[in-house]
């Protein structure tokens, strides 16, 4: 109800400003003057000095989420943890590996993420969990920078309409997932097909090989993504130049698919099915029967496509501007396979505002909405100031107060980020040559980059409670401290010990 009462009090601030006052009841002159000179300032700011604009998101974005690498983070440290120790591993030539944390071996054998060897340097330095997400939110701001730049381009010196559509996108819970959910190849993938699109747009073919490389070595399902955009931007395109470069995004694609799922995942596990499948199960085993499910299992692909998940998921994207996207802009087309892959999953995760994966869908949604909304103001003219309007009111109803909670988190709440820093900074100082185990995803970060580490989250007790070594115990769970193991640090449901 709070959160409730806080946006409908922004909405009706935001639509004064808008608006200015002309929809205010209540506003005199002089509140109509406050009210432009206030939306004139906040369009200076973000419009004609975007540089401190995107600094001041980027500072957001540090103390919001860069600042979760050295505070404990309850229900975090899984994913940030398997990078740390992957690239540190690389770094150390022992491969691109984690076999420390679990029992796999290669990180090929579950994703094709090439681009990981670019941060093995990083994973020595002090704080690397910060640099890696300060890395990743740099281009969380460079989509930023993107979108003010096209909204410039495109909508020209209509004020209002800029900043209420801006405000929509940035508003999107699906930004919440690629900026708060650890650190994650995922989050790159929005800011790169910008750089794609500029470099069709201006007709740069080494900027676009380079994104494009880029981009397939992200993960192994981007592309199936990336094929058909070539494919679709081969007939939209009306220049040979572009369309040479559309067939070259294409070509790419396919070679990089072939090569992970014809050589390198059949040489690690010996077939050519990749982990992402367990999303799919139900529609097949291989990836061959889960494209052909509407045809060998029409009714299993019915069910996971008519879902109550899929009918929320949808919904949310079409009062986000999806709606407008679709029917006034052709770029949707190039979103259709994330939409379609994320609608027949079988993992609710994967549709889900605080994953990451919704968010690879932001890139193609924002093109289209800013082109939509450049049609629909030239076809209605007049429903210029309606559009700004509900546009930022629904922005406001999807924001939330979600942004606003996560700085709270790592400053302001006790238990948690900024409060925990001589917990995390006692098992960052553990020696490197200790073995460790541990119930905890949450303090992998903190454990990770060393040669010897050892969790099981469930079987801790069956697996490790008699082996000798440093144990940090997460007894919340229902876990105790091992017999004979002496304690070294107490903090909050967590115990360190060593057992000899």
């Amino acid at each position: 109800m709070k959160d409730a009462s806080r946006s409908i009090a922004l909405s009706l601030i935001f639509m004064a400003i808008y608006s200015k006052g002309d929809l205010g009841l209540f506003f005199g002159q002089k509140q109509k003057e406050w009210f432009a000179l206030c939306r004139d300032w906040l369009y200076r700011f973000v419009f004609e000095t975007p540089g401190r604009f995107l600094l001041l998101c980027f500072g957001y974005l540090f103390v919001a989420h860069s600042l979760d690498g050295i505070g404990f983070q309850k229900g975090f440290g899984y994913d940030i943890a398997i990078f740390l120790q992957s690239a540190f591993n690389a770094f150390h030539a022992k491969g691109l590996m984690y076999e420390t944390i679990v029992t796999s071996n290669s990180f090929f054998q579950q994703h094709f993420e090439p681009y990981l060897f670019l941060f093995s340097p990083l994973a020595d330095l002090p704080f690397a969990p910060v640099i890696f997400y300060s890395i990743q939110n740099l281009a969380q701001v460079g989509v930023v920078a993107y979108l003010v730049k096209y909204l410039n381009e495109y909508l020209g010196d209509d004020r209002n309409l800029k900043l209420a559509i801006l405000f929509l996108l940035i508003a999107n819970p699906y930004w919440f997932g690629l900026t708060h959910y650890e650190f994650h190849e995922l989050s790159f993938v929005p800011f790169f097909a910008f750089v794609l699109f500029d470099a069709m747009k201006v007709k740069s073919i080494a900027l676009a090989i380079f994104a494009t490389i880029t981009l397939v070595c992200l993960k192994e399902t981007i592309p199936i993504t990336l094929c058909w955009v070539g494919f679709v931007a081969f007939f939209v395109c009306k220049e040979k130049k572009q369309k040479l470069m559309a067939a070259m995004v294409s070509t790419v694609s396919l070679l990089a698919f072939g090569f992970y799922f014809g050589y390198v995942l059949p040489f690690y596990t010996g077939g050519g099915e990749s982990m992402f499948n367990g999303y799919y199960s139900h529609l097949g085993a291989s990836k061959y029967e889960i494209i052909l499910a509407p045809f060998l299992k029409p009714l299993a692909w019915f069910k996971a496509i008519f879902t109550v998940t899929n009918i929320e998921w949808a919904a949310l994207w079409a009062l986000s501007g999806m709606g407008i996207a679709v029917i006034y802009s052709p770029f949707f087309l190039f979103a259709l396979p994330d939409m379609y892959l994320l609608l027949v999953a079988n993992g609710d995760n994967l549709k889900h505002f605080g994953y990451q994966y919704g968010g690879i869908m932001l890139m193609p949604f924002a093109i289209s909405l800013i082109f939509a909304t450049k049609k629909f103001r030239r076809l209605y003219p007049a429903s210029g100031k309606w559009l700004c309007l509900i546009g930022c009111i629904i922005g406001l109803s999807l924001c939330n107060i979600r942004f606003t909670k996560s700085i709270r988190m790592n400053l302001m709440t006790e238990g948690y980020g900024l409060y925990s820093l001589n917990f995390t900074d006692y098992l960052e100082k553990i020696p490197k040559d200790d073995v460790i185990y541990t119930n905890s995803f949450e303090v992998l970060p903190f454990l990770a980059r060393r040669d010897n580490l050892y969790i099981s989250k469930e079987g801790y007790t069956a697996s490790y409670h008699n082996s000798a070594g440093i144990h940090v115990i997460d007894t919340s769970t229902g876990a105790s401290a091992p017999e004979g193991c002496a304690l070294l640090m107490e903090y909050d449901v967590y115990k360190v010990c060593r057992k000899s």
